[in-house]
């Protein structure tokens, strides 16, 4: 009878311990599951978002490397180029965080350079996501390919970071914000990708170095918080 009875007891603890974890289980699950249901409901959407960005002082103004400003910057739908501004991206789409301020948009478009009349080459860099963290860093990534020097076609397009961002300083008023990035520098995956042409991004020992840092980014939107 006593080893019945212990038997008896120890089930019950077991069943008693059983019960306690899945209680503390889903008690997690519902803490979770209120703090993802949180932050969702703080990711604003974004629309009808723009991007300005001259890509340097060196891409935008005649160099050694072109004849003319004319002939080395195009652009493809819906971005556009205007001298002395470079390209501006529009359209859009994304999400703010109307809490941290973390934002992440993707562009249409793209935006070429290069020349045709001493090397004949070019370079893309297509659709291109802007992305900021809560403390102000992120990225530029954009999917970058070349067209080599005498040649009429661009090689396979490869997603990667153009650009590391630090120091970012959005501003907000009622449901609009505008975010200024200053890069100090291209990224590696740059200098990869676009192979002996990378000294376009970097400095090369020319005259021209000091104009090769990256141009400022400006993005601008709207947004709508979710209530």
């Amino acid at each position: 009878m006593e080893w019945a009875a212990e038997v008896g007891r120890r089930s019950t603890r077991a069943l008693v311990a059983l019960v306690i974890a899945v209680v503390a289980v889903a008690g997690v699950a519902l803490v979770g599951g209120q703090d993802a249901g949180a932050a969702k409901k703080k990711a604003a959407k974004v629309s009808d978002a723009t991007m300005t960005w001259a890509v340097s002082n060196y891409v935008l103004t005649a160099n050694p490397a072109t004849l003319s400003v004319a002939e080395v910057h195009n652009a493809e739908a819906p971005a556009t180029f205007a001298d002395g501004t470079g390209w501006t991206f529009t359209d859009g789409k994304g999400t703010y965080d109307t809490k941290t301020g973390a934002t992440t948009i993707a562009y249409p478009g793209a935006l070429e350079f290069g020349n045709t009349s001493r090397g004949n080459y070019a370079f893309k860099f297509a659709n291109p996501t802007f992305v900021l963290d809560a403390s102000g860093t992120g990225t530029l990534t954009a999917d970058v390919s070349l067209r080599p020097a005498g040649t009429t076609a661009y090689n396979a397009a490869s997603k990667i970071v153009v650009l590391n961002i630090t120091g970012a300083t959005p501003t907000k008023s009622k449901n609009h914000v505008e975010v200024t990035a200053a890069p100090t520098a291209f990224s590696d995956p740059l200098f990869t990708a676009t192979a002996d042409l990378a000294s376009h991004f970097r400095a090369s020992g020319s005259s021209n170095d000091p104009n090769k840092p990256p141009a400022p980014i400006k993005v601008a939107f709207d947004y709508k918080a979710k209530k």
